[in-house]
């Protein structure tokens, strides 16, 4: 089974000169596409650039590097809309080829598509889906993670045993979606849980109050602070 879908976007031959944002995309369309058999190949990795295309197939691994207009991207700075819009055809179109020449089923590789526009092209979600009930059952907690062109952020949503939002906060920001919550957990006072990124082992600590009050959080930690 498929197990990823990676997608670069870069100019110049070899080494990237200059890299360009998916706006998400690439995690979107992964997202929506399930569980699809590639004939033993696990992970896709995709370079959009405007050099000529080149392949290279490994165990397990298949890189496909197509062309791709990157005027397109100044050309849509201020649409970022019609920007994923274009790297989700560069991504589906080569996708297609691919299954065309593997042989594989290319259903769910359309259904992904056309989930990604429905979904207006706008990676959101909270982590595990669910929102986790204090000790105590007054509140309920949730992290929304939000991913567009060069943005993504990550909140503390706050809501009361009824599931009706009190407040948000956000915890955490960058270009690209780095860190994402792995694990939640409340103390037993409920008056505050503590929280883990991917890959980090730090515990970071958040108290009901501070969210009810907006207290702001220092968000530009480098990346030591997450270790």
């Amino acid at each position: 089974m498929l197990k990823t879908i990676t997608v670069r976007i870069h100019s110049g031959k070899g080494t990237p000169v200059k890299q360009y944002y998916t706006g998400g995309i690439d995690e979107l369309y992964y997202m929506n596409l399930g569980k699809v058999n590639c004939n033993g190949i696990k992970i896709i990795n995709v370079y959009l650039s405007d050099s000529d295309s080149y392949r290279k197939v490994l165990p397990a691994i298949l890189e496909q590097d197509c062309k791709f207009d990157l005027l397109l991207y100044d050309q849509l700075k201020d649409n970022p809309f019609q920007w994923k819009k274009e790297v989700l055809m560069a991504i589906h179109s080569t996708l297609l080829k691919l299954c065309d020449e593997f042989n594989w089923d290319a259903k769910p590789f359309e259904a992904a598509y056309e989930k990604c526009m429905e979904q207006q092209l706008e990676l959101k979600w909270f982590f595990k889906n669910r929102l986790f009930l204090s000790p105590d059952k007054q509140h309920y907690i949730g992290f929304y993670h939000w991913v567009d062109v060069g943005a993504y952020k990550v909140y503390e949503v706050l809501y009361d045993k009824k599931k009706s939002e009190i407040a948000r906060r956000l915890c955490f920001q960058d270009e690209v979606s780095v860190f994402k919550v792995s694990k939640v957990l409340w103390e037993e006072d409920s008056c505050f849980f503590t929280y883990q990124f991917n890959g980090p082992e730090k515990l970071f600590k958040t108290y009901v109050a501070d969210i009810i009050e907006n207290k702001p959080l220092e968000l530009n930690k480098p990346t030591s602070a997450f270790f």
